[in-house]
């Protein structure tokens, strides 16, 4: 199995709500790397091991660490609320890491963002 290149292009623009309720904009986040997954808060099977790669990550970045930030977007248009992604994150320790954002919005502004 080989990778396929990613094409070069800047990321499009968005604004969501975390799980604190924050509204984040993409711009906001600046000048940090930025670890991007696309995620649903009712998955049983994948997002489980990739949220405790998130954690692992983020205790192996030791120093690096305040310099990046991970972020999930929720792609489950029926559980798009905030208390859905602040539930994962907790049941998931994803809390545990200062620079996490489990990001929603409507299904509609989450539709556009995936398409783009």
């Amino acid at each position: 199995m080989s990778l396929a290149p990613v094409p070069a292009r800047p990321a499009p623009g968005f604004t969501l709500t975390d799980q604190d309720g924050r509204t984040v904009p993409l711009s906001g986040l600046r000048g940090k790397v930025v670890v991007l997954e696309f995620m649903d808060p009712h998955c049983t099977d994948i997002c489980p091991l990739v949220s405790q790669e998130f954690v692992d990550a983020y205790r192996d970045l030791g120093r690096s660490a305040p310099n990046v930030v991970f972020a999930a977007v929720n792609v489950n248009q029926y559980h798009n609320r905030v208390p859905d992604v602040l539930a994962y994150s907790r049941a998931h320790q994803l809390s545990t890491i200062p620079g996490w954002h489990f990001l929603t919005g409507s299904a509609e502004s989450i539709n556009a963002l995936t398409k783009a």
